[in-house]
């Protein structure tokens, strides 16, 4: 699968469903455009999270807790190393 898919994907759903809403004359209300665009935006984020978590592995609780592996403070960008960090 392409990067580009997804997003050819959208393109092509936002294309069928104006095309529908065209089709029929509806006149639409700036609260269900609002609406959509909440319901399009929402629905991204949860494709986009579960794409972005498809096929990864967690860290095993060994290495997520061996106090020899160096941590870095996002904080203070302070990297300590040993027991007890």
């Amino acid at each position: 699968m392409d990067k580009l898919d997804p997003w050819q994907l959208l393109r092509y759903v936002l294309i069928a469903g104006g095309s529908i809403v065209t089709a029929r004359n509806t006149n639409i209300s700036d609260a269900d455009v609002q609406a959509i665009a909440g319901a399009v935006v929402a629905l991204g984020a949860a494709v986009w999270g579960v794409y972005t978590k498809w096929n990864t592995a967690a860290v095993p609780t060994m290495v997520a807790s061996d106090a020899d592996i160096p941590v870095k403070k996002s904080a203070t960008g302070v990297i300590k190393t040993g027991p007890g960090v």
